[in-house]
């Protein structure tokens, strides 16, 4: 008899990727918005990738102020909120760098990575 209900893990995994794309996903949805024309879909679909990268950003920020608060040390040293602007550019150029390996983890996985790149402890 087959299981109504995925496995937990499974679900979970499932759930994450809906409100975290993974790199790969985050890609093909900026490669698709690039081959729109300009128009109000377009628009709302480049602030959607925006939104999903903002996302990413505070995510890791969120869970570095609590290994802070834990005591744990970090791969990464990000300056105070709002001191230091961070560039579309850079950041999308920095995912396409990316390696097919990488491309199954989270966003918020990747912008971690990108973040302890440009912000390493000394």
């Amino acid at each position: 008899m087959m299981a109504l209900i995925p496995p937990v893990e499974a679900q979970v995994a499932a759930e994450q990727r809906q409100t975290h794309p993974t790199l790969l996903e985050w890609i093909q949805r900026d490669q698709a918005v690039g081959r729109m024309v300009d128009s109000p879909e377009r628009a709302a679909a480049g602030a959607t990738l925006h939104r999903d990268v903002i996302a990413a950003v505070k995510a890791v920020r969120v869970a570095e102020d609590a290994k802070a608060a834990a005591g744990l040390k970090s791969a990464l040293c990000l300056p105070a909120p709002g001191t230091t602007e961070l560039d579309s550019a850079e950041i999308g150029k920095w995912f396409y760098s990316r390696p097919p390996s990488e491309y199954s983890g989270t966003l918020d996985q990747v912008i971690a990575g990108f973040l302890a790149d440009r912000f390493p402890c000394p």
